[in-house]
């Protein structure tokens, strides 16, 4: 298949998850299925609330959150190749690109802070 061609799979996939998944805990967090780690949404706070490192049969938790970003959600949708928070000044897109490593796409938003620390 060429690259640049989506499947139609993929459109009929989404249509029937909806974009309405819940990523809140370490079992169900936005996570690639080849991946260690996994991104975990809350639905009344932009941003990343907890990056969940599942290794060696063992799940730690870092941040609370791990990524904050200033303002208000106006409406969310959480697909399963994203996550999007439409804030009240801007927005901001969450996907992952390959293993482990995800991408932050923000627009209008002033700034990130990331809280790397373990949860304990």
């Amino acid at each position: 298949m060429d690259k640049d061609k989506k499947s139609p799979y993929i459109d009929k996939l989404i249509a029937t998850l909806g974009c309405n998944l819940d990523y809140s805990t370490a079992a169900k967090s936005f996570s690639p299925h080849y991946s260690d780690i996994g991104l975990g949404f809350n639905d009344d706070m932009p941003g990343i609330k907890t990056l969940f490192i599942h290794y060696n049969r063992n799940t730690n938790e870092m941040g609370d959150p791990f990524i904050e970003i200033p303002g208000n959600i106006r409406n969310a949708r959480k697909c399963i190749l994203g996550v999007t928070d439409i804030l009240d000044e801007g927005n901001v897109h969450f996907a992952f690109y390959a293993r482990n490593s995800w991408v932050i796409e923000c627009e209008g938003v002033s700034f990130i802070k990331i809280t790397a620390l373990r949860k304990d």
